[in-house]
């Protein structure tokens, strides 16, 4: 029986439904994993059982919730010692509902979700999603560097899924939004967001940081500064907002990101004030075998910033070892530089620019 023609059985239980399955597995641990995964169960529609760990089944719309709960497992299953590694798609669910039984499902996102399955053989750790549970769980919106490399997978018929790798390492609470949902009930169809819409700073849940903004030092004091983008608006901060902790020179470059102004003020103020060309000290997290790496940086403001540094490998790093790093940019935010030696202690060549 096919996701087609379930919703014309005769029993009148079956339903076809557009849905997010999440396949999670694990090489030996699936005691480990069944229990990291109840706090999702209550959330899903419900489970298949697959080789070597489980998949779940949602409706679309709860897409997110699935990548942060996968996010979640991977991140204990490192803690823990214990390897995981997760796929997420989306794509039309048959569910057959039978008397005293558990629902089962079948259909095209079943498919996908086995072929995607196979992919996670050998790459403990990876997360993989398909190009619409990308858009539905909000990582092709947001700022936060979190899509890694793409590939295409075929599939039975001719048909071909883009499938990602996320950078999970990375995600922070609030980082990703949904898009907007129209229509009614738990499986309405999500909106796809206007090409032009401006990013609101107050749309994240745990703070209202936005987009990453180039600009420089206006004026700087003990107490408070200004800083001015590129395109000449003004920007108010303390000294609490800088990321790293390094002397500040007017003319300075910076990246930042933006805060709605404060009540009865004029100017926007900015947050998590990086300095371009400053040095800073992290640890590193993850080592790709491609070379690059994930820097944990324990901010000034109280924040913890993953910087995406390329040529790692050349510099000889290991996982948990405390590094140097040049702050430097790309269009998805700050990133880091290896510095093989501590940095200079003169305040003019650590804030000096890239």
């Amino acid at each position: 029986m096919t996701a087609d023609n379930l919703s014309r059985s005769a029993n009148g239980r079956a339903e076809v439904f557009p849905g997010a399955v999440l396949v999670i597995t694990t090489s030996g641990a699936e005691a480990q994993l069944r229990a990291e995964v109840a706090a999702l169960r209550p959330q899903a529609l419900g489970e298949v059982p697959v080789e070597g760990g489980l998949a779940l089944v949602f409706p679309e719309t709860h897409a997110l919730l699935a990548l942060e709960g996968a996010a979640a497992v991977l991140r204990a299953a490192a803690q823990d010692g214990w390897t995981g590694a997760a796929a997420l798609v989306t794509g039309r669910v048959g569910q057959l509902q039978a008397p005293g039984q558990a629902p089962g499902f079948m259909g095209p996102a079943l498919e996908r979700a086995e072929a995607l399955r196979g992919l996670l053989h050998g790459q403990p750790g990876a997360l993989l999603c398909d190009d619409e549970a990308a858009r539905l769980s909000g990582l092709t919106t947001t700022t936060a560097p979190l899509l890694g490399g793409s590939r295409s997978l075929g599939a039975a018929g001719g048909a071909v899924t883009l499938c990602h790798e996320v950078l999970w390492d990375r995600l922070r609470p609030g980082d990703l939004q949904a898009p907007r949902v129209t229509g009614a009930g738990p499986r309405a169809r999500a909106a796809r967001p206007a090409r032009d819409e401006a990013p609101d700073p107050g749309a994240r849940a745990d703070t209202p940081l936005s987009r990453w903004v180039r600009g420089t030092v206006l004026r700087t004091g003990r107490t408070f500064g200004f800083l001015e983008d590129q395109g000449g608006m003004i920007y108010y901060f303390q000294p609490r907002n800088l990321a790293v902790d390094v002397p500040l020179r007017r003319g300075a470059r910076v990246l930042f990101r933006v805060l709605p102004p404060l009540r009865g003020a004029e100017e926007q103020r900015a947050e998590d004030v990086f300095v371009l060309g400053a040095v800073t000290d992290g640890v590193v997290e993850r080592l790709d075998p491609r070379g690059w790496a994930l820097v944990r940086v324990d901010c000034h403001n109280g924040l913890e910033h993953r910087l995406f540094v390329q040529n790692a490998a050349g510099a000889g790093w290991r996982t948990g070892q405390t590094v140097f790093c040049r702050i430097g940019a790309n269009r998805q935010g700050p990133v880091g530089f290896p510095v093989e030696e501590a940095p200079d202690p003169d305040p003019a060549t650590r804030a000096g620019s890239v």
